[in-house]
């Protein structure tokens, strides 16, 4: 289609980079015909984008290609063009090659008839048109594509047949010297590299060559043998191994170890797990005594205050099923009495009840969050849609006492307590069956019964229960800590031992000399601030203080406590011409030329 696009125009052809004179002007001919070319230059063909031109007797330019595409089936340049001429035969032309690659012109041997309308070579037989740069160099080597038998020196570019067939093993691409019998090609089903050509699985083993079965080692039907998993792998029945036997029971006791289950195995502990095969050393023994009634009891947390001593405990009753509604604490006709052996802290900001702690007051004071109080299913003043505030009933006399820290009795008799109205959903058991009764902090132990009200899910009646927590009889067993507890049946970590030297009030066992130092803390040395040795950390004077001083006995300033002489000694005046007898010894010998030495340069004042 291009170039009879260029026919109907009747533009001039050029070929870029080429010579400015190979120029054709197709509308000045009538007649055309066509060639499938390629280009030989130095015995090598088609190995670049070369191009021809063909040129008349006058010298002008009659038609102008080049070999610009590479066929594959030849492996060579392959150009299509057209040649020009105003007589339909008859005319004879020259052709000139233009060498690409030493962007050169050469003349060529090689000429053409024209015909019009004429075809001449196809993709797979070109027509070639040969050049020689020069006919004494060139290839040597009879057996390279490209040898010259005119050249007499070598120019070292010998070209040697290659294999083009894209399907061979040692196809070479570009190849400008195809020589099919260089292919090598691989075994029927096999690549190049000896590999399967159907291998679905990428294992390196021939579809046709695998062995189905059970591949996995851990399998209890492996085969060694297999090439192919075939999906039909049984493994064993974890903890059992492919026989049913346990893979691993550590402490044999005839339970694998994944069956075992872990938790406490005492019966007594508050924790005992009836179900437990392995005990794992979680048995609790400090907890509430909790009995229950017709599926209801009650739960007991606590939260010790390690800067008050104040455990703060809070009272749930455990539902029969979530829905279960608390109607009333207390005035069901059984008396309520919860206790402490100490006094239950009470919040000057705080109430009877749990409405008394509001945002506001919590800010002011955060203590107010261990105030005692009794509520149902709130643990501060409702403040969410559908809550409200449980209500105090009977006498005043029962919150009264209990404001004081006194412990909470409700008479059966009367309806002294609390309630709160059918419509609060407060009081209402959640998905975890519970229902928050109050809150009571105290140091002492803690212990009671709760009478209340329930009106169980789908009932039209309530139900009147008296619910007892008794407190754990836990504490110090260990009869040498500060803190024994004689009563206690357990112990709960908390005693407190007496460190070396001292008793439980952190009083000196040992103090010999009253200082209020242990004798076996005491640090001795010279403890006097104005000795030269003096010890800072010194707690016991072990009289080894050295002083400074005059230590001459006949100097003016004679110091009987130092030890250590610092030259400050004053002597009366004496007659020493006459006798310096300075030491005043009767004889002047050694002793009186040393005193003499140690003075002089001093500066006398009589």
């Amino acid at each position: 289609m291009v170039w009879v696009l260029v026919l109907l125009t009747g533009m001039s052809l050029a070929v870029s980079a080429q010579p400015d004179e190979w120029v054709v002007n197709p509308s000045a001919y009538q007649f055309t015909m066509s060639l499938t070319f390629t280009v030989s230059i130095d015995a090598l063909v088609g190995a670049d984008a070369d191009a021809v031109a063909f040129f008349d007797e006058s010298g002008a330019c009659r038609g102008v290609g080049e070999a610009s595409f590479l066929n594959n089936g030849t492996g060579w340049y392959t150009g299509l063009m057209l040649v020009y001429a105003n007589q339909a035969s008859g005319t004879s032309l020259s052709a000139s090659i233009w060498d690409a690659s030493e962007d050169v012109v050469l003349d060529s041997d090689d000429g053409l008839n024209f015909i019009s309308d004429g075809s001449v070579g196809n993709f797979d037989v070109p027509i070639v048109f040969s050049a020689i740069s020069d006919p004494s160099i060139g290839c040597m080597d009879e057996e390279a594509c490209n040898y010259l038998p005119t050249a007499t020196t070598d120019n070292g570019g010998c070209v040697y047949p290659q294999c083009a067939d894209v399907l061979a093993c040692n196809y070479v691409e570009g190849s400008v010297c195809p020589d099919p019998a260089m292919c090598e090609f691989p075994e029927t089903g096999l690549d190049c590299a000896g590999g399967c050509l159907q291998d679905a699985d990428g294992d390196g083993i021939c579809d046709g060559d695998e062995v189905q079965g059970c591949s996995d080692p851990v399998a209890c039907n492996y085969d060694d043998a297999v090439t192919e998993d075939d999906c039909s792998c049984t493994y064993a029945n974890y903890p059992l191994d492919c026989e049913g036997n346990c893979f691993l029971d550590t402490n044999g006791n005839g339970v694998c170890d994944g069956f075992e289950i872990l938790g406490c195995m005492q019966s007594e502990a508050c924790n005992y797990n009836v179900a437990a095969t392995s005990d794992d050393g979680s048995c609790t023994f400090c907890c509430f005594s909790l009995p229950s009634s017709d599926g209801y009891a009650l739960d007991v947390e606590s939260d010790l205050d390690s800067l008050t001593g104040l455990t703060r405990y809070r009272i749930f009753v455990v539902t029969a099923n979530p829905g279960d509604r608390v109607l009333q604490v207390g005035g069901t006709g059984s008396a309520t009495l919860i206790q402490s052996t100490t006094s239950f802290f009470q919040h000057p900001l705080g109430g009877a009840l749990a409405s008394a702690i509001t945002p506001e007051n919590v800010l002011a004071d955060p203590s107010l969050l261990m105030d005692s109080w009794g509520t149902i299913g709130l643990d501060q003043a409702a403040s969410q849609e559908g809550e409200l505030n449980a209500i105090a009933e009977g006498s005043s006399i029962w919150s009264t006492l209990f404001e004081f820290g006194e412990d909470l009795y409700l008479g059966g008799g009367g309806n002294d307590g609390w309630s709160v109205s059918l419509e609060a959903v407060n009081a209402l058991a959640g998905s975890d069956l519970r229902v928050l009764l109050g809150q009571w902090t105290t140091e002492g132990d803690l212990s009671g019964q709760i009478s209340l009200a329930i009106l169980a899910f789908g009932a039209t009646e309530p139900v009147n229960l008296v619910l007892s927590f008794t407190g754990p009889q836990c504490g110090c067993t260990n009869s040498l800590a500060c803190n024994y507890d004689s009563n206690a049946n357990w112990d709960d970590g908390t005693c407190v031992l007496v460190v070396p030297g001292y008793d439980c009030e952190g009083q000196c066992m040992q103090d010999d000399d009253g200082d209020g130092v242990c004798d076996a803390d005491e640090i001795t040395g010279c403890v006097s601030s104005e000795a030269f040795n003096y010890e800072p950390t010194a707690t016991q004077d072990d009289g080894s203080c050295l002083f400074v001083g005059c230590t001459y006995p006949d100097a003016i300033n004679f110091d009987s406590g130092a030890s250590i002489d610092d030259q400050t000694c004053l002597f009366e005046v004496m007659d020493l011409i006459a006798c310096p007898d300075l030491n005043g010894n009767g004889i002047v010998g050694t002793g009186d030329l040393l005193l003499f030495l140690s003075a002089f340069g001093l500066s006398c004042s009589l």
